[in-house]
């Protein structure tokens, strides 16, 4: 192995000028849940046999990402982290794609890769910088009333860490208190919790914002708290039992006059039925 490479090496010494590696796309974003695919290219005349193509994707520590050469992947010679995760466009190596996708990407492949070509026309090498991302959830709302104040608690995951707002209709920022925790589950997504404690002495509207700005990702949610709705709870309670009485009284009324209608019908039909029986026994 080590002197098929010094061959290669030592060929391409004399066209490295016109062999240039290239990686078109130097910043790259890696969404949770979807394969990353870093793209490299290099130039062939078709004459190269893939036994004599080398091509090494690195991390800026060495770490070896994915290795082919002798016509084949080499995962013995891949980072252990790396084992079933990557793999090349075999049928484009000899067209020049030497491309690596990328696969289950998480917060830990975050950096910089290094792409290396060599082959019988000459040797190359390029850097691009691969960033990782993940679009937060649709936020879950918890309300909490207590005397004189309601809390508001939004909960999602996502990453990286998002900023956070909110704000009241004339765009005034309110304190708040957001925290967000890494995930231990292997995922690495930040939860993030958001807390807004609300005074309610007058009927108020809030927005609630989130942005994540990798992934120009924006979550607007608006929240209108009322007294009717999320005041004191003595006072709620003391309006909800004005508001039965008057149904129980409505109700109690109704019952009444139906009941008198039923009595008023039953009383005309007796009077009707014993006047017939009196004309009967006058005949």
């Amino acid at each position: 192995m080590a002197l098929i490479l010094t061959c290669i090496l030592f060929l391409s010494a004399f066209t490295t000028d016109a062999f240039e590696v290239m990686a078109p796309r130097k910043q790259n974003i890696a969404v949770y849940g979807e394969p990353a695919f870093l793209e490299c290219s290099y130039p062939t005349s078709g004459d190269s046999p893939l036994n004599q193509l080398v091509v090494t994707w690195q991390r800026e520590d060495n770490e070896v990402v994915h290795s082919f050469y002798y016509g084949s992947d080499q995962p013995d010679s891949q980072s252990q982290r790396y084992r079933n995760r990557t793999s090349l466009y075999l049928s484009q190596l000899l067209k020049g794609n030497a491309s690596l996708r990328l696969d289950r990407v998480g917060p830990q492949d975050t950096g910089e890769y290094l792409c290396t070509v060599s082959n019988l026309e000459g040797t190359g090498k390029d850097v691009l910088h691969l960033q990782f991302a993940a679009y937060y959830k649709e936020p879950r709302v918890s309300i909490k009333t207590h005397a004189g104040s309601t809390s508001l608690l939004y909960e999602t995951e996502g990453y990286p860490e998002a900023q956070v707002q909110w704000l009241t209709p004339q765009g005034r920022d309110l304190p708040h208190r957001t925290e967000a925790l890494q995930q231990t589950n292997g995922s690495g997504l930040y939860t993030l919790k958001s807390l807004l404690v609300v005074d309610l002495n007058s009927d108020t509207d809030f927005a609630f914002i989130l942005q994540n700005n990798v992934l120009n990702q924006t979550i607007t949610r608006f929240v209108s708290f009322s007294q009717d709705g999320y005041g004191d709870s003595e006072n709620n309670c003391d309006s909800l039992w004005k508001r039965l009485t008057i149904v129980l009284t409505v109700i109690t009324a109704l019952l009444l006059s139906v009941a008198g209608l039923i009595c008023y019908l039953r009383r005309k039909k007796s009077d009707i039925g014993g006047g017939g029986r009196t004309d009967g026994r006058t005949l």
